[in-house]
């Protein structure tokens, strides 16, 4: 695999990530889920308090809650532990993100999580925000993560469920995802007499009426629940490109594939060639955020 992060044009580095060689969960083996990897790609927003969080924390719950679930594991069969696994992932999202909103000094940063957990020859995608997963299948980009954007439809209904609102494709006219970690003042509601407010600007900065959410909320606006994908690792698959959306924001998935796909082929190496691609990010497409980016390889660059 390789890994790089450039803070690019920004003037603080909000992006984090994780890669973990071997988890060691020992009661996944009997069903072929061995070894274990975790990758994991955090862009933070309002500060890197919670997309560092996720960095030192995030991985040590998954194991936590896989092995929590050890006597379900051994008595399961090969339909059931694809389910143990996702509740695993679930629950580990959720136990993190209410662990930094508890523990944090400014849990009102936050961040998206796009993670792998390849398990053997199975691959569980689990992502919150706008941080993405491509695979390279025969060359073909396959996007394993899905985005999660206010103006997505059903993430829109969630949101208007909940009592909030979007303005200009931002919640409360604020925040650019819908899903996230951190970001308390759109997670905490009906406290203790307390009187937040959110304070709304439109287009020119104009400030606008403020929203008391303790007024009007029925739930959280913004949850760390992830989707999870499950794929499995077969003699078609390439690599995996993983992004924050400093990438993706400059790289259709497809681009993204063919550019890494012709660097590992030119120069040879994993390393040099996700270097090329956030060099190219910010250098060559423009892009104005943090770019990070994960390669995992799945077989020989002479194969492709």
């Amino acid at each position: 695999y390789g890994i790089n992060d450039d803070m690019g044009y920004r003037k603080h580095m909000e992006d984090a990530h994780t890669l973990i060689q071997d988890m060691n969960i020992s009661s996944l083996t009997k069903f072929g889920l061995a070894p274990q990897s975790f990758f994991g790609i955090f862009d933070g927003h309002g500060g890197h308090e919670a997309s560092q969080y996720l960095n030192l924390h995030l991985h040590k719950h998954v194991i936590t809650q896989v092995q929590s679930r050890t006597s379900l594991i051994e008595s399961a069969n090969n339909e059931e532990i694809d389910s143990i696994i996702i509740e695993s992932l679930e629950a580990a999202f959720k136990q993190t993100d209410e662990a930094f909103l508890k523990e944090s000094d400014r849990p009102q940063a936050g961040s998206t999580a796009t993670t792998v957990f390849i398990a053997g020859s199975r691959m569980y995608i689990a992502n919150v925000g706008d941080s993405r997963t491509v695979l390279s299948r025969r060359g073909k980009a396959v996007r394993l993560s899905n985005d999660h954007k206010p103006s997505r439809p059903d993430e829109a209904q969630r949101i208007r469920n909940t009592g909030g609102f979007i303005i200009h494709g931002r919640i409360m006219g604020e925040l650019a995802v819908s899903r996230a970690f951190g970001d308390c003042e759109f997670k905490t509601y009906d406290t203790s007499g307390t009187q937040s407010t959110l304070q709304l600007e439109d287009d020119f900065g104009n400030e606008q009426p403020t929203v008391n959410p303790n007024e009007i909320l029925k739930g959280p606006l913004v949850i760390a629940t992830p989707e999870v994908t499950i794929a499995s690792l077969k003699d078609d698959e390439d690599f995996l490109v993983m992004g924050s959306d400093g990438l993706f924001d400059v790289f259709e998935d497809q681009a993204a594939v063919d550019y890494i796909k012709d660097q590992l082929i030119k120069c040879g190496d994993v390393q040099r060639a996700v270097e090329a691609l956030v060099e190219c990010a910010i250098g060559t497409q423009g892009s104005r955020d943090n770019v990070t980016a994960i390669v995992v390889l799945f077989k020989e660059i002479s194969s492709m």
